[in-house]
């Protein structure tokens, strides 16, 4: 899995401390998170599923396909 990052707002190397919080660091309100939609698409159902569960906890709106032609 990868998410683009843009440099500009990126925090530069050595500035995050292992044990930050990732909340911290992506200030994104609950009522911004319910509107952002992701689309999940892998082959594999576990980590599929993994991964749209830990997404849906933190408030997205989240949809899983097992294939390409089905997204």
């Amino acid at each position: 899995m990868s998410i683009p990052v843009a440099r500009d707002r990126a925090a530069p190397v050595g500035d995050v401390d292992e044990g930050q919080n990732l909340a911290a660091l992506l200030p994104i309100g609950p009522e911004l998170k319910a509107r952002i939609r992701v689309l999940i698409v892998d082959d594999e159902h576990t980590l599929r599923e993994s991964c749209a569960t830990v997404l849906r906890q933190e408030g997205y709106d989240v949809t899983v396909c097992g294939r390409g032609q089905d997204a």
